[in-house]
């Protein structure tokens, strides 16, 4: 069961709509940056990581985000 919840997103983010499903929200932790050793790489061993600012491109065609 998918729901939305339009409400005014916080500082981190700047999304309009957020997607909730069985696990929480939609994408949330499903990603992970890694080094070259396949060893996970987080902000509180590379700070830099702040200025990420990861996009999602959506190619479906019945999606209503899709261009």
């Amino acid at each position: 069961m998918l729901s939305a919840d339009t409400t005014t997103p916080g500082p981190a983010s700047d999304l309009d709509i957020r997607i909730v499903n069985i696990y929480g929200l939609r994408f949330d932790r499903q990603w992970m940056i890694i080094d070259h050793n396949n060893k996970l790489v987080t902000q509180r061993t590379m700070p830099k990581l702040v200025f990420v600012k990861p996009q999602l491109i959506f190619n479906d065609p019945n999606d209503p985000r899709s261009n």
